[in-house]
Order: C-alpha cells, then structure tokens, then sequence
C-alpha cells in the first residue's frame, strides 16, 4: 500500500521509487528513472550508464509537511569512437559525461520540480499569494520560489502570444521600484498598461524612454496603428516615446499629475505674493 500510494504521489509510470523517509520536519522521496536506453545527443551511439548522481528539489507539501524529492539522475558516458563529446590531451583521451535530462521531474537547473514549479507559479499569480506566504508553505526559502515563478512566469507569458490584443489607449506611468545597493538608490520602472480597460501589460526596468519605446516597437504597425490615445504623467521622456512611436495618437495627460502640476504653481504664487 506505501508503495502504490508513492507511485501515485510521483505520478509518472517510467519513474520508480526507491526509497521514502518520513519525519516530523518532512518526507523525503527519493526516485529514479527505469533503465531505458540512452544515445549520446552528439554523436546517436547507445552510452554507459557511468553512476547516478542524486540531486534534490522540493516538492509539493504532503499530509501538511514538506517534501523534499531526490532524484537519482543517471550519467553516462558516450562509447562512440569519433563522437564530438570526446577531447584529446596528447596521446590521452578524455570520455566525456553527460546526465539525463527529464524536464516531466524537474527543468534543468531549477530548484523545485515541475510540478512544484507550476503551483508556486499559479498561487503568486492567480491567487496573488506572496512569495513568502508559499515559501513557507513549502518549506523553502523566498528566492528559491521567486526564481520558479519568474522562470516558469516567463515562460506562460512568451506563448500567451494573444494576451494583449488590440489596445486603444494605451498608458506608460513610471513608479518607484525599489531601493539597491549600499547607498539605498532608489531605482524606478515604468508599468504599460491600457487605459481604458484597466490592464497592467508590463513593468519594464527605468524611466528614461528607451526600455519603453523598444517594448512598442516590437509590437506590429497594425497594432501600433488602433492606438489612439497615449496617455502619460507630463514626462518629457515618455512625450519623445509616444511622439517617435504613436504619431497618430493623441497625448492625454494623466488627472492625477495635471492637478499636481496646477496645485504646485499655485503654492509658488503664494509663497511669492
């Protein structure tokens, strides 16, 4: 019964379970792939398994306690005579290694399995949980989940090719980001969005109009052509981005900064009479 429930735990047939330790502080589920033959991805010729090699990832919680998987990942080495992954150093030569590579158990060089990644991914980004909130759900630290959902958010994001649109008014704001280095700098972003629905699209690095004007530039001229209205918060900046980019469009002036603006003046024509 342990045995079938850890087969459905893992969920993938050619994975078997070699080992389950259980404890107050968690489980660890350590598994490997059934042996199947593997050929070099240089040279095609069926290679020798050299050693398994194990290496960890966290995992989905179970019964309430974090879950640690060990994948055994095999390595090989290629047997072929004139493969490209062999190296000579004088009369010597030198076989080259490679591991398995099962993107069902875990992308390479990520910290959590794939499905793991997938739940941190959708909990931070539809249920708008904080990362720290499923960090410690899952027993891990906050940027071992922040970089699973930047890489499997990116990811969503790049074959989500219809996620924008068409866009009528279209709106750059810049905001206060965050504070780097020792001297605490504080480093500003600019969010594009539309207007008019109230749809957040990006939040791309600086304020200064280059990250932006690249990022409407990518878009098609059939795209760029239905915008007709570019709003803005009176940065020279984003007028010279909108101007070189959206000719046709009209610039509209946030509320918010227009009555700034007027609020400020006045306050100078009082201070001076």
């Amino acid at each position: 019964m342990r045995a079938a429930r850890c087969v459905q735990f893992v969920g993938l047939d050619d994975v078997g379970i070699v080992d389950l330790e259980t404890s107050i502080a968690g489980l660890v589920l350590t598994n490997q792939t059934l042996p199947r033959p593997v050929g070099c991805p240089s040279c095609g010729v069926l290679d020798c398994l050299k050693n398994r090699a194990p290496v960890r990832f966290f995992d989905l919680p179970c019964s309430g306690r974090p879950t640690t998987t060990v994948w055994l990942k095999p390595r090989f080495t290629c047997t072929g005579d004139d493969c490209e992954q062999k190296t000579f150093t004088g009369d010597d030569c030198e076989q080259k290694t490679f591991t398995e590579r099962d993107d069902r158990i875990a992308p390479s060089r990520s910290s959590p399995t794939a499905r793991a990644g997938r739940f941190v991914t959708h909990q931070v980004g539809a249920h708008a949980r904080s990362v720290s909130e499923v960090a410690e759900d899952l027993g891990c630290n906050w940027h071992t989940v922040n970089n699973a959902v930047v890489a499997w958010g990116e990811a969503l994001l790049e074959a989500d090719t219809e996620r924008i649109g068409s866009v009528e008014a279209l709106g750059l704001d810049e905001v206060a980001f965050a504070k780097l280095g020792e001297r605490r700098k504080l480093s500003f972003a600019t969010t594009i969005a539309d207007t008019k629905r109230g749809q957040l699209f990006d939040v791309v690095e600086g304020r200064g109009g280059a990250e932006q004007k690249e990022w409407i530039e990518a878009k098609s001229e059939d795209w760029r052509a239905g915008v007709k209205w570019a709003t803005l918060n009176l940065s020279a900046a984003f007028r010279s981005v909108f101007t070189a980019t959206l000719p046709d469009a009209t610039l509209v002036a946030d509320p918010f900064h227009v009555v700034k603006h007027a609020n400020s003046k006045l306050d100078e024509c009082r201070r001076r009479v």
